[in-house]
């Protein structure tokens, strides 16, 4: 019997092709529509032990494809090796997979190396959905990582991200059940925002954009229809997946100085998200926090957010940022907190719970915002004690003159802050 079956499979196929043919699938319960067009291919294979060959060229949502995949020969108890490669002129992509299926016939399942390389992610955007792109996507983009898959779970580990000059190592995990869990873990050591922001714009310069050359996206002038239809549904959060993103960068670099303990926690469950913790240590023994959640509400994110801020030195910061603090005298503009409670739509903010101290004052208060095609805000705030004196210039003083000499008063500064002069004009 055994022989007979090795028989059954000696069956030769020199070239099986398909020519200009459609792929449609459909998705009736999430209304999803995906089309595979102009498919050409050319499968081969020696017996149906194997080994199998497949080279063919796709147009999925409009973009082209070539793919080509090889495996082993069929052996009993022995795992299926497999190749295969994605190519893509879009941006200069491929992605390519090497491993093995275990148990093909019975409970599958994958363990293989997987590669991706991508020369311009902006020109991958640009002819995927059209549009333009920002110049900071414009860098090379490579990924490693190992795969496990299955029917129950498909896991990413021990993932290397280069991404222009950032690096990123981490994990993903993602259980396939009714309901679907994924879990996002990334750490960055030295993380270097100014020479990344800067190798984006470099590379944006040199090279030409679809609108400079007069082309169009393979996939046509507008985005897909899946991208059109979330458009129209506004911002949405699912209610059938529960995630977790653990993302942590140790030191980033920013504006010429460094960012400490830069930290993202959050997690989404039943369509909400919970923001565990959002928190930095800035110049100036500076420190940010977030927490609390966001839920999607008529189409659009609203929050419920608690703000905290710590400053050991508000000048650092001030002067990190740009801020011109040179007239306000060296002891002021140095101890600083605040904490508020922000709620609301991007459109309407409200910051109830003001509480801050700045140096020796205290101030307290909330603010309601507006942003619409007339901008307009509330503001109330209530101050124990402010020495506006404190923050002013020091006064001009006669120069001192020998006996005999007429005094002249000291030449006044070439140019004074502007809010300097809004806080004199109080």
């Amino acid at each position: 019997q055994g022989a007979g079956d090795d028989n059954r499979l000696n069956v030769k196929l020199d070239s099986f092709q398909i020519v200009d043919g459609t792929i449609s699938y459909l998705d009736s319960e999430k209304g999803a529509f995906e089309r595979i067009e102009k498919l050409n291919s050319d499968i081969s294979f020696d017996s149906l032990k194997g080994p199998f060959r497949l080279e063919g060229k796709a147009a999925i949502r409009g973009v082209p494809v070539t793919v080509q995949s090889s495996t082993g020969k069929l052996k009993p108890d022995a795992p299926l090796p497999f190749l295969v490669e994605v190519k893509t002129p879009g941006g200069n992509t491929e992605l390519r997979l090497r491993g093995s299926l275990s148990d093909p016939t019975g409970d599958p399942s994958i363990k293989a190396e997987v590669t991706v390389a991508v020369d311009d992610p902006a020109a991958l955007l640009r002819a995927t959905v059209g549009g333009s792109a920002p110049a900071v996507m414009a860098q090379e983009l490579s990924i490693q990582a190992g795969l496990d898959a299955s029917a129950k779970a498909v896991v990413l580990n021990a993932i290397e991200v280069e991404f222009g000059e950032a690096r990123f190592t981490g994990d993903i995990k993602a259980g396939l059940g009714e309901t679907q869990k994924v879990s996002v873990v990334l750490r960055a050591g030295n993380l270097n925002l100014d020479a990344f922001l800067d190798g984006g714009s470099e590379k944006a310069a040199k090279t030409p954009t679809d609108a400079d050359s007069g082309a169009k996206p393979a996939g046509g002038e507008t985005a897909s229809p899946q991208m059109k239809t979330a458009a129209a549904a506004g911002f949405e959060l699912p209610t059938d997946i529960e995630a977790t993103l653990d993302v942590v960068a140790d030191v980033v670099q920013f504006e010429g100085s460094v960012i400490r303990g830069l930290t993202t926690k959050a997690a989404l469950k039943d369509g909400r998200v919970s923001v565990e913790d959002i928190s930095a240590v800035f110049p100036g023994n500076s420190t940010v926090g977030v927490k609390g959640s966001v839920v999607a509400a008529s189409g659009e994110p609203q929050v419920d957010l608690r703000v905290t801020g710590r400053s050991d030195n508000l000048r650092e910061v001030l002067e990190w940022l740009d801020i011109d603090v040179s007239a306000v005298p060296a002891d002021r503009l140095r101890r600083f907190t605040v904490s508020t409670d922000v709620a609301g739509m991007p459109q309407n903010l409200t910051a109830r719970n003001i509480a801050m101290k700045l140096d020796s004052s205290r101030i307290s208060g909330g603010l309601a915002l507006v942003l619409r095609d007339k901008p307009a805000f509330g503001l109330r705030i209530a101050v124990d004690r402010l020495n506006l004196d404190g923050y002013l210039p020091p006064k001009e003083r006669p120069i001192n003159v020998k006996p005999g000499e007429t005094a002249k008063k000291a030449e006044p500064a070439d140019e004074t802050p502007g809010y300097i002069d809004a806080i004199q004009m109080l």
